[in-house]
C-alpha cells in the first residue's frame, strides 16, 4: 500500500512539474512571391516557362512526360509543373 501511495505521489509530481514549466518555440513562415506560368510557347519540343521573383530555390520543376492509351493508340504530352 504504501508503494503504491508513493508512485501516486511521484505521478502527481510530474504532472504539477510539467504544468508549471514554459518555453518558446521559435518558428519562421517564409512567403514565396506568386509565380506565373506561360503555356502559350508550349510545342512538343519547348516546355512551357515559370516567371518567379525571389530567389532561385523558389523556381518549379517542370517535367514533361508522354502517356499514350493503347486501346487509341493516341499520345499526348504531359507537363508536371512542382513547387
Amino acid at each position: 500500500m504504501k508503494a503504491l501511495l508513493f508512485i501516486f505521489g511521484l505521478m502527481m509530481a510530474g504532472t504539477l512539474q510539467a504544468a508549471t514549466t514554459s518555453g518558446a518555440i521559435a518558428v519562421k513562415l517564409v512567403i514565396v512571391a506568386q509565380c506565373h506560368v506561360d503555356g502559350t510557347t508550349a510545342t512538343t519540343t519547348h516546355l512551357p516557362t515559370a516567371a518567379c521573383s525571389g530567389t532561385r530555390g523558389a523556381q518549379p520543376k517542370i517535367t514533361p512526360s508522354s502517356v499514350t492509351d493503347a486501346q487509341t493508340k493516341t499520345t499526348a504530352q504531359l507537363v508536371t509543373i512542382e513547387w
